[in-house]
Formats: C-alpha cells, structure tokens, sequence
C-alpha cells in the first residue's frame, strides 16, 4: 500500500486500516500539520489517527486542527486539539483518538496537527512525495497556537482526520413517502 490522500491521508471518510509501507520520518518533539481540503457534505470531524511504523516505547501525543494562513500557506490558528494520549510501548500501526465532534466547513482549506513528546529513541510515522503539503515546527512539547512553521514541504504524512457526512452519517433504511415516491 501506499500514502494516498483521502484513503490513508487527510480527510477520510473510512478509517485506515493497513500499513501505509512508505519512507519513515522521526515525529518527536517536533509539531506537524498536513494540509487538505474539507470534502463536501461533512461539517464534522469524529476521530483523528496516525501511523507508528516505528516504535520507541511509550510516548504521549496531540491532535488538532489548524486553520489555513493563505499568506503563508501554513497551518495558523489552533482551532480544536485533544492532549493526553499515550502510544503503548510496542505499539505500532494505527494511533486513533476518537469520540471527536470538531466542526469543519466543506471546501475550506485545513491544517490536521499532530505532535509527538520527546523520548529516548525515535518514533515515527510513513510519509511520501507529492500530493499535499505538510509543516513542521521544531522544538515543540504541544501544538503551538499560532502554529508559526518552521518549514514546509510538499510532502504527505500518514495522518488523518475521519469526518462524517453531513446530517449524520448514512440513512437508517427508513422510507419516507418522499423517498418511496422518488420526489
């Protein structure tokens, strides 16, 4: 498999399940934001995961969401985070911070952040060429507000952020006249 936005990347619809089997990059102690685009008809966002593909033990980790600066193109205002998680110790493959109800606007222009604490050794995560574009800002203990990049590259890191179609999420099989009549 590969790192491909909208599957294992960005906005999903489906969360990931299989090794994205790309480059690592070290994540520690360092704040990450990754660019993409709301898709249409979601306005929430109800889980945010990345992907350990190198373990060095127990580390606590963030998420959040960053507003886009057009300016600059990077991540600017810290809009919505969740703190205090924990990567067990031997813990690779998908990370995943649920039970998330962040508002998102379709068609606007995102930043999804992530920061790793400092620990002895390195953990990491996939990333790949292309597609989009991530920032990063060094010597980071949680996501800076504002995010302030140190740098950018066009470059994907295996993060992502589950977001749910507007109105709930699929229909319950119930028929409404208007449904059954096709108007």
């Amino acid at each position: 498999m590969a790192i491909i936005k909208g599957t294992n990347a960005g906005f999903v619809t489906a969360a990931p399940s299989g090794d994205p089997a790309a480059s690592a990059t070290v994540l520690e102690n360092i704040a990450w934001g990754l660019k993409d685009t709301c898709p249409a008809d979601v306005d929430i966002i109800t889980q945010v995961g990345w992907y350990c593909s190198l373990d060095s033990g127990e580390v606590d980790y963030e998420v959040g969401l960053y507003s886009h600066d057009s300016g600059n193109n990077e991540p600017d205002a810290l809009l919505s985070s969740s703190t205090g998680h924990t990567k067990a110790n031997g813990a690779t493959g998908w990370q995943i911070v649920s039970g998330l109800s962040w508002s998102v606007t379709p068609g606007t222009i995102y930043w999804i952040g992530l920061q790793v604490d400092n620990i002895l050794g390195s953990t990491a995560t996939d990333y790949a060429n292309g597609q989009t574009k991530y920032a990063r800002k060094l010597a980071a203990s949680s996501l800076p507000d504002p995010f302030n990049a140190f740098d950018t590259a066009d470059k994907i890191l295996s993060v992502y952020a589950l977001v749910e179609l507007s109105g709930g999420g699929e229909e319950t099989g119930f028929m409404t006249p208007s449904k059954f009549w096709g108007s």
